[in-house]
């Protein structure tokens, strides 16, 4: 693997970890164990989280990644980033309206969510050959790329 290729893996790698980090710190923020809400939203985190340990794994262990093997990871990854945020604004919003946790609390897990969003939107390089053009927007929605 070329040195271009391999920058590429790492920066892949590390964005992915601080993602996960993310994820981690996420899921320490639980409030009403009882909440269908609060539950829906901790229940993708954690798919998420599980799919980022795989593909964390699956890049550290590999010199040449695969693109059918990053796929579907991807797939999970980005689609469970777009429904957490739903489901926190509405769990949010419930929150404020009832008092039920303070506005900082709500602010810091706000921005924990924006700040993994960035990093989604970086994660990927935007070279036409690492990944095959025609299927980028099935894996990684618009609104992450800046196109």
């Amino acid at each position: 693997m070329d040195a271009q290729k391999r920058q590429e893996i790492d920066h892949i790698y590390r964005a992915f970890s601080k993602v996960k980090d993310l994820t981690d710190r996420l899921l320490e923020h639980r409030y009403f164990p009882e909440d269908p809400l609060e539950e829906r939203v901790h229940l993708i985190l954690r798919e998420k989280q599980d799919t980022l340990d795989k593909l964390l794994s699956y890049l550290k262990e590999e010199d040449v990644p695969q693109y059918s093997e990053l796929v579907e990871w991807l797939k999970v990854i980005y689609r469970d980033d777009e429904t957490e945020k739903l489901l926190f604004q509405s769990w949010k919003r419930i929150c404020s309206q009832n008092k039920l946790l303070e506005e900082q609390t709500l602010q810091e897990m706000e921005e924990l969510f924006n700040e993994m969003k960035e990093e989604l939107e970086e994660a990927l390089p935007d070279e036409e050959d690492f990944m095959k053009e025609a299927h980028i927007p099935y894996i990684v929605p618009t609104f992450y790329t800046e196109k």
